[in-house]
């Protein structure tokens, strides 16, 4: 069966019609995708427009979503604190591992804790995924305090004055705002 298809371009609100070497210049397109949109055309295809790619359920790689759970659970489970230095760039909340802490030590332990579980010896990556998507960070192994932070502690240690004492700590209060 032969069927012929004509090529129409708008332009200015004006449709004008072209020929297929034109048309698929215009649109950039290549002979083959032109003819399987043409094929769908002709099939009268009930999904022609909606694209289905990924909504299949064979994803046999696909780890549940209870595994990453585990996983956020896991990497929760370690003690954070919040950094006097990071606290004007980006998240001022944002919590930070202590400085020894490294992912490779965290992914060890948590196959250490989970040797039984499904998916466990091949995780690393997941691990490092979810690790990403939590917004977390390693500190710095510096001290975790200012000049003016230093400044205010010896002053407060100097000084006998109740008055004197609480101004101290709500000028380093306000410090840490």
């Amino acid at each position: 069966m032969f069927t012929c298809f004509r090529y129409y371009l708008n332009v200015k609100g004006l449709r004008y019609e072209t020929c297929r070497k034109n048309f698929l210049h215009v649109f950039q397109i290549s002979i083959k995708r032109l003819r399987v949109v043409q094929q769908k055309l002709l099939l009268n295809t009930e999904n022609f427009g909606i694209d289905l790619r990924g909504l299949q359920h064979n994803r046999s790689n696909k780890l549940p979503e209870e595994f990453r759970g585990l996983l956020r659970t896991h990497i929760n489970s370690y003690l954070t604190f919040l950094s006097h230095y990071k606290r004007n760039i980006g998240n001022p909340m944002r919590p930070y591992f202590h400085h020894s802490l490294t992912l490779a030590q965290m992914i060890r332990e948590f196959k250490l804790a989970n040797p039984t579980t499904e998916h466990v010896q091949n995780c690393d990556h997941v691990y490092r995924e979810e690790f990403r998507k939590l917004d977390l960070r390693f500190g710095n192994l510096r001290s975790d305090t200012c000049k003016k932070c230093d400044e205010l502690y010896v002053k407060k240690l100097d000084t006998n004055d109740e008055t004197e004492l609480m101004i101290i700590q709500e000028e380093s209060r306000l410090h840490h705002e």
